[in-house]
Protein backbone atom coordinates (compact mmCIF):
# COMPACT_ATOMS: atom_id res chain seq x y z
CA UNK A 1 0.00 0.00 0.00
CA UNK A 2 1.44 3.56 -0.53
CA UNK A 3 0.00 6.60 0.27
CA UNK A 4 2.44 8.97 -1.04
CA UNK A 5 4.74 9.96 -3.61
CA UNK A 6 7.62 9.31 -1.92
CA UNK A 7 6.89 5.31 -1.61
CA UNK A 8 5.96 6.00 -5.79
CA UNK A 9 9.33 4.90 -7.17
CA UNK A 10 9.40 1.72 -4.39
CA UNK A 11 5.95 0.77 -5.90
CA UNK A 12 6.52 0.55 -9.24
CA UNK A 13 8.38 -2.54 -7.90
CA UNK A 14 5.03 -3.85 -6.07
CA UNK A 15 1.83 -3.55 -6.23
CA UNK A 16 0.50 -0.69 -5.19
CA UNK A 17 -3.18 0.32 -3.75
CA UNK A 18 -5.06 3.71 -4.28
CA UNK A 19 -7.16 4.47 -1.89
CA UNK A 20 -10.47 6.81 -2.38
CA UNK A 21 -12.01 8.48 0.41
CA UNK A 22 -16.02 9.97 -0.38
CA UNK A 23 -15.88 12.89 1.72
CA UNK A 24 -19.29 15.25 0.44
CA UNK A 25 -17.60 19.53 0.82
CA UNK A 26 -19.71 22.16 0.29
CA UNK A 27 -17.44 25.28 -0.05
CA UNK A 28 -18.67 28.79 -0.82
CA UNK A 29 -16.58 31.52 -2.60
CA UNK A 30 -17.96 35.29 -3.04
CA UNK A 31 -16.17 37.82 -4.94
CA UNK A 32 -17.06 41.56 -5.10
CA UNK A 33 -15.13 43.62 -7.60
CA UNK A 34 -15.56 47.64 -7.97
CA UNK A 35 -14.38 50.05 -10.08
CA UNK A 36 -15.29 53.90 -10.35
CA UNK A 37 -13.01 56.86 -12.09
CA UNK A 38 -13.64 60.67 -12.64
CA UNK A 39 -12.01 63.06 -15.12
CA UNK A 40 -11.54 66.81 -14.09
CA UNK A 41 -10.52 68.72 -17.17
CA UNK A 42 -9.20 71.89 -14.97
CA UNK A 43 -6.56 70.16 -14.13
CA UNK A 44 -6.42 67.46 -16.98
CA UNK A 45 -6.68 64.63 -14.42
CA UNK A 46 -8.25 61.35 -13.54
CA UNK A 47 -8.70 60.06 -11.05
CA UNK A 48 -9.93 56.54 -10.35
CA UNK A 49 -10.32 53.14 -7.77
CA UNK A 50 -10.45 49.70 -7.55
CA UNK A 51 -11.32 47.62 -5.08
CA UNK A 52 -11.90 43.41 -5.33
CA UNK A 53 -12.42 40.94 -2.25
CA UNK A 54 -12.49 37.43 -2.26
CA UNK A 55 -13.51 34.97 0.75
CA UNK A 56 -13.67 31.64 0.63
CA UNK A 57 -14.68 29.18 3.17
CA UNK A 58 -14.53 25.35 3.10
CA UNK A 59 -13.63 22.13 4.62
CA UNK A 60 -9.93 21.00 3.50
CA UNK A 61 -8.72 17.53 4.47
CA UNK A 62 -4.62 17.09 5.93
CA UNK A 63 -3.45 14.25 7.75
CA UNK A 64 -6.47 12.38 7.35
CA UNK A 65 -9.03 14.85 9.09
CA UNK A 66 -11.02 17.76 8.28
CA UNK A 67 -10.51 21.40 8.82
CA UNK A 68 -12.92 24.33 8.76
CA UNK A 69 -10.79 26.67 6.37
CA UNK A 70 -11.55 30.43 5.27
CA UNK A 71 -9.59 32.50 2.93
CA UNK A 72 -10.23 36.52 2.78
CA UNK A 73 -8.34 38.40 -0.06
CA UNK A 74 -8.60 42.17 -0.55
CA UNK A 75 -7.34 44.60 -2.63
CA UNK A 76 -7.46 48.63 -2.69
CA UNK A 77 -6.09 50.26 -5.29
CA UNK A 78 -6.61 54.06 -6.09
CA UNK A 79 -4.39 55.31 -9.26
CA UNK A 80 -3.87 58.92 -10.37
CA UNK A 81 -3.64 60.47 -14.18
CA UNK A 82 -1.92 63.92 -14.46
CA UNK A 83 -1.75 65.69 -18.07
CA UNK A 84 1.31 67.99 -16.71
CA UNK A 85 2.28 69.62 -19.29
CA UNK A 86 1.15 69.14 -23.40
CA UNK A 87 4.63 66.85 -23.30
CA UNK A 88 4.89 65.75 -20.00
CA UNK A 89 2.15 63.23 -18.55
CA UNK A 90 2.51 61.07 -14.96
CA UNK A 91 0.48 57.69 -13.85
CA UNK A 92 0.73 56.75 -10.09
CA UNK A 93 -0.86 54.12 -8.53
CA UNK A 94 -1.04 52.43 -4.98
CA UNK A 95 -1.73 49.08 -4.88
CA UNK A 96 -2.56 47.46 -1.25
CA UNK A 97 -3.08 43.74 -0.92
CA UNK A 98 -3.97 41.81 1.69
CA UNK A 99 -4.23 37.86 2.82
CA UNK A 100 -5.92 36.31 6.14
CA UNK A 101 -6.20 32.68 6.40
CA UNK A 102 -8.23 30.90 9.02
CA UNK A 103 -8.35 27.13 9.98
CA UNK A 104 -11.37 26.36 12.59
CA UNK A 105 -11.15 30.29 13.14
CA UNK A 106 -7.87 30.27 14.32
CA UNK A 107 -5.71 33.24 11.77
CA UNK A 108 -2.95 31.17 10.87
CA UNK A 109 -1.44 33.88 8.24
CA UNK A 110 -2.30 37.49 8.19
CA UNK A 111 0.20 39.55 4.61
CA UNK A 112 -0.07 42.91 3.27
CA UNK A 113 2.11 44.48 1.00
CA UNK A 114 1.22 48.10 -0.17
CA UNK A 115 3.25 48.91 -4.05
CA UNK A 116 3.68 52.51 -5.21
CA UNK A 117 4.39 52.96 -9.27
CA UNK A 118 5.25 55.89 -10.56
CA UNK A 119 5.62 55.87 -14.57
CA UNK A 120 6.66 59.30 -16.28
CA UNK A 121 5.97 60.02 -19.98
CA UNK A 122 7.72 62.95 -21.58
CA UNK A 123 7.68 64.08 -25.53
CA UNK A 124 10.80 66.57 -25.47
CA UNK A 125 9.82 66.96 -29.43
CA UNK A 126 7.97 65.20 -32.38
CA UNK A 127 8.85 61.66 -32.83
CA UNK A 128 10.41 61.30 -29.24
CA UNK A 129 9.65 59.52 -26.29
CA UNK A 130 11.32 59.34 -22.85
CA UNK A 131 9.40 57.55 -20.39
CA UNK A 132 10.22 56.46 -17.00
CA UNK A 133 8.23 53.37 -14.83
CA UNK A 134 9.48 52.72 -11.27
CA UNK A 135 7.75 50.82 -8.31
CA UNK A 136 8.34 50.60 -4.91
CA UNK A 137 7.79 48.31 -1.59
CA UNK A 138 8.91 47.44 1.78
CA UNK A 139 9.17 43.80 2.87
CA UNK A 140 10.59 42.93 5.63
CA UNK A 141 11.90 46.52 6.76
CA UNK A 142 13.67 46.18 3.40
CA UNK A 143 12.89 49.07 0.22
CA UNK A 144 12.80 47.50 -2.58
CA UNK A 145 12.44 49.99 -5.69
CA UNK A 146 12.53 49.28 -9.33
CA UNK A 147 13.13 51.85 -12.13
CA UNK A 148 13.86 51.45 -15.71
CA UNK A 149 14.12 54.26 -18.34
CA UNK A 150 13.33 54.39 -22.14
CA UNK A 151 14.16 56.58 -24.68
CA UNK A 152 12.08 56.04 -28.12
CA UNK A 153 12.84 57.87 -31.67
CA UNK A 154 10.61 57.09 -34.56
CA UNK A 155 11.53 57.73 -38.22
CA UNK A 156 8.25 57.91 -39.35
CA UNK A 157 8.34 57.69 -43.26
CA UNK A 158 10.59 54.91 -42.50
CA UNK A 159 8.50 53.05 -40.23
CA UNK A 160 11.83 52.81 -37.78
CA UNK A 161 11.54 52.99 -34.16
CA UNK A 162 15.27 53.37 -32.39
CA UNK A 163 15.31 52.66 -29.04
CA UNK A 164 17.61 52.74 -26.08
CA UNK A 165 16.57 51.07 -22.83
CA UNK A 166 18.15 50.44 -19.23
CA UNK A 167 16.60 48.13 -17.15
CA UNK A 168 16.55 47.77 -13.33
CA UNK A 169 18.71 50.65 -12.91
CA UNK A 170 18.93 50.15 -9.45
CA UNK A 171 20.50 45.96 -10.14
CA UNK A 172 17.84 44.47 -7.84
CA UNK A 173 18.02 40.74 -7.21
CA UNK A 174 14.48 39.54 -6.55
CA UNK A 175 11.15 40.47 -6.82
CA UNK A 176 8.48 39.33 -4.81
CA UNK A 177 5.24 38.40 -4.42
CA UNK A 178 2.53 36.47 -2.31
CA UNK A 179 -0.16 33.70 -2.98
CA UNK A 180 -2.18 32.06 -0.79
CA UNK A 181 -4.90 28.34 -0.30
CA UNK A 182 -6.10 26.82 2.62
CA UNK A 183 -3.07 25.96 4.31
CA UNK A 184 -0.12 27.46 2.92
CA UNK A 185 0.80 30.90 2.09
CA UNK A 186 3.41 30.98 -0.95
CA UNK A 187 6.12 33.20 -1.81
CA UNK A 188 7.29 33.97 -4.80
CA UNK A 189 10.37 35.31 -5.62
CA UNK A 190 11.24 36.02 -9.35
CA UNK A 191 15.27 36.32 -9.59
CA UNK A 192 15.86 39.46 -11.89
CA UNK A 193 18.35 40.42 -14.61
CA UNK A 194 20.63 42.55 -13.68
CA UNK A 195 21.31 46.47 -14.50
CA UNK A 196 21.94 46.19 -18.43
CA UNK A 197 21.18 48.97 -21.32
CA UNK A 198 20.53 48.28 -24.82
CA UNK A 199 20.22 49.26 -27.83
CA UNK A 200 17.37 47.94 -30.29
CA UNK A 201 15.59 49.27 -33.88
CA UNK A 202 12.74 48.21 -34.92
CA UNK A 203 11.01 48.09 -38.73
CA UNK A 204 7.22 47.82 -39.80
CA UNK A 205 6.46 47.07 -42.80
Amino acid sequence: MCRNIHTYAQALLRHCINLYDYLPNTAWSHNLQARTSKYFSGTRTTIGFRANLNNRKGKSLMNDELFNTSNLFYLLAPDLNVRITSWLNSDYSLEANYIKTYVEQEKKSDISIIRHKLNLFAFPAENQLISIESEYYKLDNTNNIFVDILYRYTVPKQKIDIELRWNNIFNNKTYTSYQASEFTVWESTYILRPSQVFLSVKFSF
